[in-house]
């Protein structure tokens, strides 16, 4: 019985062992993780900035696009015209 009970007793002290090592591996893992939650906000938080940046500069270009267009319909309205007063 003595026996018995030692070889139970170093089977619970294993086992509270091998418990802490699984309690440490989840302590490193979960700070880990918060670290990677960090770095994500902070890949998103970028990502967002650059898209407002690009956002920002399609207006520009897309308003330059309609300045352009509106001076080329100017350009060809004054080509017609000279074409007809030359034809004239």
């Amino acid at each position: 019985m003595l026996l018995c009970t030692r070889l139970d007793g170093d089977e619970l002290f294993e086992r509270c062992k091998d418990l802490q090592k699984e309690k440490d591996d989840f302590a490193g893992k979960e700070e880990s993780t918060m670290v990677g939650k960090d770095e994500f906000a902070k890949l998103v938080a970028d990502l967002e900035a650059r898209l407002k940046e690009l956002e920002s500069r399609l207006e520009k270009f897309e308003l330059l696009a309609s300045k352009e267009r509106e001076a080329n319909k100017e350009l060809e309205e004054e080509l017609i015209m000279y074409k007809k007063k030359a034809m004239e």
